[in-house]
């Protein structure tokens, strides 16, 4: 059957009983393809937006590896262990990345791009407030104590603003303060040694743990720096 539509689209009223499938969906679309375009990109966005609420996460605390890799097995108990110990909510994380490349030897094959690459990163996340606790070699350790990122532990042992077990972690840790090689010392890391991030140096030098000077979540620093020292 054919059918042909009036002078007056508004006069046309179509005889369904005799209209094929395929006439009927084609006189749908000629007719109400706009609105049924709009609904289409309502639907995506809706279902776009779901996901995305679906999936969120809410990180707690962010962790940065400059120098150094970690495998899996570590890599979980520093972010999924954590979790467990502290009793966190499903949806919120460690967020944790390693392998930033971090070096001002110009001998080295990582000066250049890679290792500017990975300071823009690190400053964009400092001052975006998203980098609390880095673990680093005694270079990287360097260059963020020159950079005066980090928080010098003895000042931050005697602060005020710290509950009396929080002094009791960081007094405990004290034999293990290291002052930094460059520029005026003071102790602004940790020594790694005794935890499971004490055999990932591939050279056997000492890893280190920073604070980052700007945290704005220091309860949650010293919450995971006690965990990972036990």
């Amino acid at each position: 059957m054919k059918f042909r539509l009036p002078s007056d689209p508004l006069d046309y009223k179509p005889d369904w009983e005799n209209m094929s499938k395929g006439q009927r969906a084609r006189y749908i679309w000629d007719y109400y393809k706009i609105p049924i375009l709009i609904l289409v990109v309502i639907l995506y966005f809706i279902g776009y937006a779901g996901y995305r609420y679906a999936v969120r996460t809410y990180p707690v605390l962010y962790v940065d590896a400059v120098n150094l890799f970690t495998d899996d097995e570590v890599t979980s108990f520093l972010t999924d262990g954590y979790k467990e110990a502290a009793g966190l909510k499903p949806r919120e994380v460690v967020e944790y990345q390693s392998g930033l490349l971090l070096t001002a030897d110009m001998s080295s094959p990582y000066y250049g791009q890679t290792s500017a690459a990975a300071q823009v990163k690190v400053l964009a996340s400092i001052t975006a407030h998203q980098l609390d606790i880095v673990l680093m070699d005694r270079e990287a350790f360097d260059i963020f104590a020159q950079e005066g990122s980090l928080h010098d532990l003895e000042a931050l042992m005697a602060s005020e603003g710290l509950t009396g077990q929080q002094k009791e972690l960081l007094t405990k840790l004290s034999p293990r303060f290291a002052a930094n090689t460059a520029g005026e010392e003071h102790m602004f890391a940790i020594e790694l040694s005794g935890t499971k991030l004490d055999q990932t140096s591939a050279t056997g030098e000492p890893l280190y743990l920073g604070i980052l000077v700007n945290t704005p979540r220091m309860d949650t620093v010293l919450s995971w720096v006690d965990y990972l020292y036990q």
